[in-house]
């Protein structure tokens, strides 16, 4: 967002089909779509993006998009049930209620994983939150997924209204969770 003035970006980041690189050089894009987290303070920059060129992700998806909790609220039928915690109280009832013996903990925000921590109940219980936290049951998907991938994984499908346009699969290091 600090790249985007004058209805262009000073700098950017681009795929060379191998690896990401980042540029600096003015461009106009023909169209952007927004992955940066969604911030109210942001609301007016991220609405000017549409005087550079389209926006294709709507800011009201966005705000839905970015805070996980939300969106389990808006789509219970598409996640996992969520538990938004506070304090070792709440931490304690969401454990009670939790089926299996590691948890996923996670921030509400961001994403590509760099918040999330899978952890023992015994470990949930000695942490120090510093905000809204989201614990989840652990999905065991050791089993792997046959003729797509073996052992642990994450695997995420992408629609557009009703019609599924790619999907892709995240695989941790061997012996990893995440």
């Amino acid at each position: 967002l600090n790249y985007f003035k004058r209805n262009s970006f000073s700098a950017y980041a681009y795929f060379d089909g191998e690896k990401w690189k980042k540029k600096r050089k003015p461009l106009r894009p023909d169209f952007i779509i927004d992955k940066s987290h969604f911030k109210f303070e942001n609301f007016l920059l991220k609405k000017s993006f549409d005087k550079a060129a389209p926006l294709l992700n709507a800011l009201p998806a966005s705000l839905i998009a970015s805070d996980k909790f939300l969106t389990h609220l808006i789509f219970p039928e598409f996640t996992k049930r969520n538990w938004l915690v506070h304090n070792l109280e709440e931490i304690n009832e969401a454990l009670k209620q939790i089926k299996t013996r590691r948890v996923v903990v996670k921030s509400p925000y961001g994403f590509g994983g760099k918040t999330v921590e899978i952890l023992s109940k015994a470990q949930c219980k000695k942490l120090k939150l510093t905000e809204p936290t989201l614990f989840q049951e652990f999905i065991d998907s050791s089993k792997g997924i046959p003729g797509i991938v073996e052992g642990m994984h994450d695997f995420r499908v992408i629609c557009l209204g009703s019609k599924m346009v790619t999907s892709y699969v995240r695989t941790p290091p061997k012996g990893k969770l995440l």
